[in-house]
């Protein structure tokens, strides 16, 4: 059973309609109203989850459940040593010649320009399935398998936009993380350098992020 399962709402819930449906159950099983404890906690849980944009992608995600103090950081580290590890690979030998904090940031805004295109992309995909939701009729005496299908997708990339913009604030948050770091290194002449994989005219500032 699922967290929606648990507050009786499907996957594609507003935050409004979560917090509707643990209000009504919670107050039919709450302890002090003669209530069972352990589902009133399993609804509290669902609730605290689910209320919680970050924590409600995770487990959209993941399954994960569990605030956990240290996750956040945690995912900002996997960000940072990620991003540092592909700029120190590109470097090569060659790593005291360039500012490797500057190209990790670089390489980090890249991968927000990546994800902003994935937000975009959603977004006209759910707004398009919701016009087809709109245009649809169905007066059958069965299930309306077109809508549900239509309404199934939307959920989708609701999770996929959930997501991408919780990573959005993961990659901002890793940003500000490396403006307290320095890197010693030394710019050799272009003109005598060997081909390097690396911009040496990237750019290396911290402005504009």
């Amino acid at each position: 059973m699922s967290l929606y399962d648990d507050l009786g709402v499907s996957s594609d819930a507003s935050f409004e309609e979560i917090r509707s449906a643990y209000r009504k159950r919670a107050m039919g099983c709450h302890p002090d109203l003669g209530g069972d404890r352990e589902e009133f906690q399993r609804i509290q849980n669902a609730h605290d989850v689910l209320s919680d944009a970050d924590r409600r992608a995770r487990y959209d995600q993941t399954g994960e459940t569990a605030a956990g103090p240290d996750n956040r950081l945690s995912e900002i580290s996997a960000v940072i040593v990620s991003a540092f590890d592909h700029v120190l690979a590109q470097a090569g030998a060659k790593f005291r010649e360039h500012d490797l904090i500057v190209h990790t940031c670089n390489v980090l805004r890249g991968q927000k320009r990546g994800l902003r295109a994935s937000l975009d992309k959603a977004a006209g995909e759910k707004a398009k399935l919701g016009e087809l939701i709109e245009r649809l009729s169905f007066e059958g005496a069965g299930p309306d398998i077109l809508t549900g299908t239509l309404r199934q997708r939307i959920a989708h990339h609701d999770n996929a936009i959930r997501l991408a913009e919780h990573n959005l604030e993961v990659i901002d948050e890793a940003i500000g993380y490396l403006r307290s770091y320095g890197f010693a290194w030394k710019r050799t002449e272009l003109s005598n350098a060997p081909a390097d994989p690396i911009d040496y005219d990237a750019t290396i500032t911290f402005e504009g992020m």
